[in-house]
Order: structure tokens, then sequence, then C-alpha cells
């Protein structure tokens, strides 16, 4: 299995609760079905507990925490095979 990293994800302060979180995410669900990633993580901070809620209802789970504590580490797959992308600190979607 290949495991690549990508860059940083961020939702600005003045598009949350606009549904951009959403559309951002199908978007890279969508970009790891293309280029055929079975698991994808990510890193979020634990104190924007919104951001932490969406990954939870959009299924990922909590691998644990990181950076002493600054952030949590979540896991999502897509299938079994496949290539595992992190996402560097996406502490914000875009």
């Amino acid at each position: 299995m290949k495991t690549e990293q990508t860059g940083d994800l961020y939702l600005t302060p003045y598009k949350r609760g606009k549904d951009k979180g959403q559309e951002l995410y199908n978007y890279a669900k969508q970009f790891f079905k293309r280029n055929n990633v079975g698991e994808y993580h990510l890193r979020v901070s634990p104190t924007i507990v919104s951001a932490v809620w969406f990954y939870r209802k959009m299924g990922m789970n909590e691998i644990g925490p990181e950076m002493n504590g600054k952030v949590i580490r979540m896991r999502a797959y897509r299938n079994l095979l496949g290539r595992t992308v992190f996402l560097n600190r996406a502490h914000y979607w875009v």
C-alpha cells in the first residue's frame, strides 16, 4: 500500500455553517475515488468542536491525539484497496 501526504485544507470562519464543509468533503471523497485512495487521515484541532463533530458525522473515526494533544488524528476508509492519503493539518475545511 502506498502512502502519500497532501497539503492543508481550511474553511475560513465566514464560510462555516453554510454547507461548504460538506461540499468540500464530497469533493475530496470524489478525488480519492478517482485516484484509488482507500484510506484517508486528517488532523483536526480539538478546540473546533463543530469540525470534530462534522468529521464524526461523515463517518471518520478518531485514532487519537497527536502533537501533545494539540490535534486529533482521524481516519476514514473508502475501500480496503488503494493508497492511503494523509491530509496534513486539516484543522478547518476551505
